[in-house]
């Protein structure tokens, strides 16, 4: 287990011996400082001492206060249809990840496959140049991809997304946890996206209403759940049916913010899960690591790898001797899809009107 898996198995589940709670006792004096730093980074922007710019065109970001994977790609993604239905041009602005030798952080290659070339996907750290770039290329709607903390750019819409099978990570302010930033600031949010509502279950997520309700939270609320789609062979790009496995012993391997949510997703695809291999946040895959998978394919006599479609890109190279496939996934609104498309509208994205509130 590397440092970075020990980091969060420290956090989510607390110490279990005495060097573990110096340690984690050292993360929580760690966080205080942390916390001082956000706050003065903000003040500035109160301040206007450091700027906030104009896009020129509205701007919807889609963000998260904690670290770990919430669904801000499949959100996006459905987002980004819903805005194409309505006559927009969208364009998606990426942070881009460490990205290895290839062309393109993880992000975009997903986006890239599950969207119609009428979508901009563009790259990279300054992401006022980006949203001045996508208004150039003809975008009427800039949609901010993990932009919560990303203050440069002033913004129309803000949603945050907060996982419904992770309550834990809303307890502590990183190091000594999972938030980016205070709890407090789910108030910034014009519309709180709870996901993975299907997985976690009725009684949990009128907990998490609850919890952000009295943290300060404002807007409106839109429940959510991650349907799998179809697998895709990792080798040829065929698309097979999502339960084109069932009934079959299958290694599960997954390197994203909740591998646990991955692994009930393989799960109700009506496989037999032998053994899910769980890796760090955008983890590079190496030989070591595919001699690793291939072994426990061949020990465990299964008939192939499931994995991610953001792990799938960096497994291919590496991963040469098994088969494996990739589960896309869609994001459904389970309820307040009527509130997401009055938000829309309040910003000028209405049907026939590119970007009007910005023209």
């Amino acid at each position: 287990m590397n440092l970075a898996m020990q980091w969060v198995e420290l956090v989510e589940q607390g110490p279990r011996n005495a060097q573990g709670r110096l340690a984690h006792l050292c993360l929580r004096g760690m966080s205080v400082f942390y916390g001082l730093a956000l706050d003065a980074n903000l003040e500035l922007y109160r301040r206007a001492i450091l700027k906030r710019h104009p896009a020129g065109l509205p701007v919807i970001s889609i963000g998260n206060l904690t670290l770990g994977g919430t669904g801000k790609t499949t959100f996006t993604q459905m987002l980004a249809r819903q805005l194409l239905d309505l006559g927009q041009r969208p364009a998606i602005l990426l942070r881009a990840y460490k990205r290895g030798l290839r062309d393109h952080c993880d992000e975009y290659e997903v986006y890239r496959a599950g969207l119609p070339e009428a979508v901009q996907i563009l790259e990279g750290r300054n992401r006022v140049a980006s949203a001045a770039r996508a208004r150039s290329e003809g975008a009427t709607v800039a949609l901010l991809d993990d932009g919560h903390q990303y203050l440069k750019l002033s913004k129309d819409l803000r949603i945050l997304l907060f996982d419904c099978t992770q309550p834990r990570h809303l307890d502590r302010l990183f190091p000594a946890g999972m938030l980016r930033q205070p709890l407090s600031h789910v108030a910034t949010a014009d519309l709180v996206g709870l996901t993975r509502c299907d997985q976690a279950g009725p009684e949990a997520v009128a907990r998490m209403r609850a919890r952000l309700r009295s943290a300060g939270a404002q807007g409106d609320f839109v429940e959510c759940a991650h349907r799998p789609t179809c697998l895709v062979d990792g080798r040829t790009g065929e698309r097979l049916g999502a339960r084109e496995l069932a009934g079959q012993r299958v290694v599960a391997v997954s390197g994203i913010g909740n591998n646990e949510a991955f692994g009930r997703t393989v799960a109700s695809l009506g496989v037999e899960v032998a053994r899910h291999l769980r890796f760090p946040d955008h983890h590079a895959f190496s030989a070591r690591d595919a001699d690793h998978i291939t072994a426990e394919v061949e020990s465990r006599q299964v008939s192939c790898v499931v994995t991610t479609a953001k792990d799938a890109p960096r497994l291919a190279p590496v991963l040469r001797r098994v088969d494996f496939v990739a589960v896309r996934v869609e994001m459904e609104i389970l309820s307040g899809a009527e509130l997401l498309r009055a938000r829309l509208s309040s910003i000028g994205l209405t049907p026939g009107e590119p970007g009007a509130a910005h023209a």
